[in-house]
């Protein structure tokens, strides 16, 4: 079931007044609603795979469980007899610590398992020279659900939070339907409190709700699936193709991409409004980023957040990495001590974000690629700093702001064409193509055709300006606050335009509905 769906409308249509009705009488099984809800959602998109979120929400409960019984059995044995001594009390902290980190080690091995031999079994037998194919198909939002599950378990972990003893709350935030196919991924003690409350109607945040689902479907039906025709159209026949419409297709791709997954972002947190329930943000105009490492904090911001701190923390602080900077100091080389290991911490963290992505070369190095920038703006961090004094650059002048913001954005589409391209061969050929510029058939070869007319170039242009706009806004103050602000016909102009746009393409686009909710993020 999708968001873009007569079903999951269908869905919502008898959701939303049970829920609401549900407060006015039993407010204490609101929460139970969604959870069969969810799991109703999630079965009939994926009802093959309801196992493996069973298995997830399983492990993520039991483990918990047994790191609170470990430090409750080292409470009683500290204070049930005050005759122990210092050494002792020691030892027992140091047997429960142990025993604490073999169960957070096996509960990483049993959950990341799953998504391993799922996700990366046939990448792994073709590194390893196999030679029969092996593919499975995947769970819908194992990735995302499987990173929150794990989260959940580490900050139990490290006594964060508590563990959540009631295994059916446990299960609804896991499998929170607005949230399980692609994010954002939520943090227990920010979703968790929300989804078990009791909720009461309120008409502004419903409609607020409403208003972003609608944004939401304009990005992904109008905005992404349109220029997903061009794209679609160039990237699978790259042979043929232009350095100049190769580039375009590229940039357009960058536009496709975040309006797809933006879109989804917004539908999501506007069904989830809907229900009295504030999911995280998972994007902040990234491409106004003025750097790779700025784009990455405004770009899937709940993803960066989880690979920051259950990954990149955890290696830097790691013994190996300190070890290595206590060397480097007693050497005398205070400078490379404190950027080697932030170096090294950061280029397996973007190994690893790359290989999350997909189980392909293209990934990895998709991830490398943005990890190098990253890098290189630690490593270079001083430099960079004395060159802008001595060339008394104005760091807050209109110019600069602009030109930080085209270097980002063009640093950002190059990487793209690894993520786009269907193979490191195609990757390099785009590549080849763009920097040789004229190589095939000069510049017209693509731009218009029967399908690509002047019509669909001025739609596209509509599109792309109705973005910008409302990126624009974003950068303020969010576009539901300022919609409240405008003035009646103002207001329901920009909603009628979103709402005819959505018909147009509902009512006379040849996509079927299927295709259509076919969200790009969904191969992750």
């Amino acid at each position: 079931m999708s968001f873009v769906s007569s079903s999951f409308y269908l869905m919502m249509a008898v959701l939303v007044p049970v829920y609401y009705l549900l407060f006015r009488f039993k407010p204490q099984i609101q929460w139970l609603v969604l959870l069969a809800v969810s799991y109703i959602f999630y079965a009939y998109s994926s009802a093959k795979f309801v196992a493996f979120l069973l298995a997830s929400t399983v492990i993520s409960w039991i483990f918990p469980l047994l790191f609170q019984r470990e430090e409750t059995r080292l409470e009683d044995a500290l204070f049930g007899q005050e005759q122990l001594s210092q050494e002792t009390k020691k030892q027992l902290k140091k047997k429960t610590a142990l025993r604490k980190k073999y169960l957070m080690a096996a509960c990483l091995s049993c959950n990341l398992g799953i998504l391993v031999f799922l996700k990366y079994a046939g990448f792994l037998n073709r590194i390893a020279g196999g030679s029969f194919a092996f593919h499975v198909a995947l769970p819908l939002g194992i990735s995302f659900y499987t990173f929150q599950s794990l989260g959940y378990c580490i900050d139990v972990y490290r006594g964060m939070v508590n563990p959540e003893a009631n295994f059916l709350k446990h299960a609804l935030f896991i499998c929170y339907f607005p949230q399980i196919s692609q994010g954002p991924i939520g943090k227990y003690e920010n979703l968790g409190p929300q989804l078990f409350a009791p909720h009461g109607f309120e008409g502004l945040e419903v409609r607020r709700g409403v208003e972003r689902f609608l944004i939401g479907l304009f990005k992904k039906l109008v905005v992404a699936n349109n220029l997903g025709l061009f794209v679609d159209s160039v990237y699978n026949t790259v042979p043929n193709r232009s350095g100049i419409v190769l580039a375009l297709a590229t940039v357009l791709y960058a536009f496709q991409l975040y309006a797809d997954f933006s879109g989804y972002m917004d539908m999501a947190c506007g069904v989830s409004q809907c229900l009295g329930i504030q999911l995280a943000e998972n994007f902040e105009t990234p491409y106004f980023s003025g750097s790779i490492s700025e784009f990455w904090r405004r770009w899937h911001i709940t993803l960066g957040a989880w690979f920051r701190d259950y990954l990149y923390y955890p290696i830097l602080r790691s013994s190996t990495f300190s070890k290595l900077g206590k060397v480097l100091r007693k050497k005398g080389k205070k400078k490379l001590a404190q950027k080697l290991p932030v170096s090294l911490a950061l280029f397996v963290t973007w190994f690893l974000i790359g290989l999350w992505h997909g189980a392909d070369y293209t990934f990895i190095c998709y991830g490398l690629y943005h990890g190098m920038f990253i890098i290189l703006d630690t490593l270079l961090s001083d430099f960079y700093e004395k060159t802008r004094q001595g060339l008394s650059v104005d760091t807050a002048s209109w110019f600069w702001t602009s030109f930080r913001i085209l270097r980002t954005f063009c640093i950002t589409c190059f990487g793209y064409i690894l993520f786009r391209a269907d193979g490191m061969s195609t990757a390099w050929l785009v590549l080849e193509r763009i920097f040789r510029f004229f190589y095939y058939e000069g510049w017209s070869t693509g731009f218009y055709s029967e399908q690509f007319d002047i019509f669909y170039w001025c739609c596209i242009a509509i599109l792309l300006l109705a973005l910008f706009g409302m990126e624009l806004i974003e950068r303020k103050e969010s576009v539901m606050f300022w919609l409240d602000r405008q003035k009646l016909p103002i207001r329901w102009g920009i909603l009628y335009f979103l709402i005819g746009s959505v018909l147009c393409v509902v009512l006379f686009s040849d996509v079927h509905e299927a295709s259509a909710g076919n969200f790009l993020y969904f191969n992750f």
